[in-house]
């Protein structure tokens, strides 16, 4: 059982309806959780998203979990990913969770300053993403795709999907990691010795030394049918915990 001491930081879950495996984990570990202070999501939390107007029916019963631990007390927050972006805040708030439409977020953890993100902006390396990031991201783009039937989003997004998965297989390990200079960066201007995020699909604690101190770099891993890597964080600290199904 958990309280008020136990927060949860997850990413990269990519629910969608054809993985029915990965609805059932997510489901257990919700209320698995219940009493838990709070939950972050650091993005990718479904596999696409094409507008609050169009929904997922498919997600309904994880919705519905979310939606209870909520009313049970543990605050449920949300943060935009590379492949959930559309989520706006009428879905949040038909959920009870808080969207955070920034790409990182100031939040405390024990007393401490912690800076969370989904990650992806750390991966500087990666220009062809970068430049593919801030057209989707521009509001005349996103108002352009939102203005279509949806029908056409789904058939955009595969699209996008093929150019995607074509473009990656091309590209270096090192390429679609984390640039070690922006994580560096990131540290010094936010003031904090504790990062966390998800996106790389690399679960880790990699340490990094900033002005003469020591920061901790807090990577959450993607779901799979039979576990996710989760961090969880209590009156003992940090805990990178790998969570099973059943």
């Amino acid at each position: 059982m958990f309280d008020s001491s136990d927060t949860f930081v997850i990413a990269d879950c990519h629910l969608d309806g054809s993985r029915p495996e990965l609805t059932r984990l997510f489901i257990q570990f919700i209320y698995d959780i219940q009493g838990a202070a709070a939950v972050w999501i650091v993005g990718d939390f479904v596999e696409f998203w094409l507008g609050d107007d169009a929904g997922n029916p498919a997600l309904k019963p994880v919705f519905d979990a979310l939606s209870a631990i909520q009313s049970n007390g543990t605050d449920v927050h949300l943060l935009h990913g590379n492949r959930d972006f559309l989520i706006g805040h009428e879905f949040a708030a038909s959920i009870g969770a808080t969207l955070h439409t920034d790409d990182e977020v100031h939040i405390e953890l024990g007393g401490e300053p912690v800076l969370v993100m989904h990650g992806d902006t750390l991966c500087t390396d990666d220009l062809d993403y970068q430049r593919f990031r801030a057209m989707v991201r521009s509001a005349p783009v996103q108002a352009a795709f939102l203005a279509k039937s949806v029908p056409e989003r789904i058939e955009e997004v595969k699209a996008r999907r093929r150019d995607s998965r074509d473009e990656s297989a091309a590209k270096t390990d090192d390429i679609m990691n984390v640039n070690q200079d922006t994580v560096v960066e990131r540290f010094a201007n936010a003031s904090v010795r504790t990062l966390i995020h998800g996106h790389t699909h690399r679960p880790a604690t990699h340490e990094h030394t900033v002005n003469g101190q020591r920061c901790q770099r807090m990577v959450v891993g993607d779901w799979h049918e039979d576990h996710a890597m989760v961090l969880h964080h209590n009156s003992d600290g940090f805990q990178l915990r790998r969570y099973p199904f059943g």
